[in-house]
C-alpha cells in the first residue's frame, strides 16, 4: 500500500493539460454529493501511517476522526473548524477561512474566491484536479476513479512542501448521517484523583 502512495506523490508534478470535459463530471459530481462516509489511510512521505473515519456533508460539514496512532478530531461546521486530541485532551477552535477544506464547501469548487484550479487531469483508471489556496502556498489533489466516476482520495501539500496522501475505503454516498456527527461538544475536564 505504501508504494501507491509513493506514487501519488509523484502525481502533483506530473500533469499533463486542462480537460474540459472532467471539469464538467467533477462539477456535476459534487453538484449531485450530499454526503459522503468513508474510512481512510494516510499516509506521510516518510512512511507513517494512519486510519480514522471521514465524513462530509454538502454543505460545508466536515469530519475527520484519526483512529490510530494518535486520537484526534477535527470538525468543520459552518464558519467554524474544532480541533480536539484525546491524548492531550486538549480542544480548540477558530473561526474564519477554512483554507483548502472550502473545497468541501457545497459551493461550485471552480468559482470559489479562496480557491484556485492549477490543473486537471484525465488519464485511464483516474482524474485529478489540483488546488491551491489563494492566500498560502498550500495545494490539495483530489484523485476521482473513472470508472465509476468518484472521489478516491487526497494529495495534501501544506506550506513547508511536507505531502501526505490519503486513500478513501468503503466508501458511502448520500446516506444518512446524523446532524450531531458534525457538533463539536467540549469533553468535560477530568478530574484529578
Amino acid at each position: 500500500m505504501k508504494q501507491i502512495f509513493i506514487l501519488l506523490f509523484l502525481l502533483i508534478s506530473n500533469f499533463a493539460f486542462a480537460d474540459k470535459v472532467t471539469e464538467e463530471k467533477i462539477r456535476d459530481y459534487f453538484s449531485s454529493l450530499k454526503n459522503i462516509q468513508a474510512e481512510f489511510v494516510q499516509v506521510d512521505e516518510h512512511g507513517n501511517t494512519q486510519t480514522g473515519k471521514f465524513l462530509l456533508a454538502i454543505p460545508g460539514k466536515l469530519r475527520w476522526e484519526y483512529a490510530t496512532p494518535r486520537d484526534v478530531l477535527i470538525i468543520m461546521n459552518e464558519e467554524k473548524v474544532y480541533y480536539y486530541d484525546k491524548d492531550l485532551d486538549h480542544g480548540s477552535h477558530y473561526l474564519g477561512s477554512k483554507g483548502l477544506a472550502s473545497i468541501f464547501s457545497g459551493r461550485d469548487v471552480f468559482s470559489l474566491d479562496s480557491i484556485k484550479v492549477l490543473e486537471i487531469n484525465r488519464g485511464d483508471e483516474t482524474s485529478k484536479i489540483l488546488f491551491g489556496s489563494k492566500e498560502s502556498p498550500e495545494k490539495i489533489m483530489l484523485i476521482f476513479g473513472n470508472d465509476p466516476f468518484s472521489i478516491e482520495g487526497f494529495l495534501i501539500e501544506n506550506e513547508n512542501k511536507d505531502k501526505v496522501a490519503i486513500q478513501l475505503n468503503n466508501i458511502q454516498l448520500n446516506g444518512k448521517i446524523a446532524d450531531k456527527a458534525f457538533q463539536y461538544k467540549a469533553p468535560k475536564p477530568q478530574r484529578k484523583k
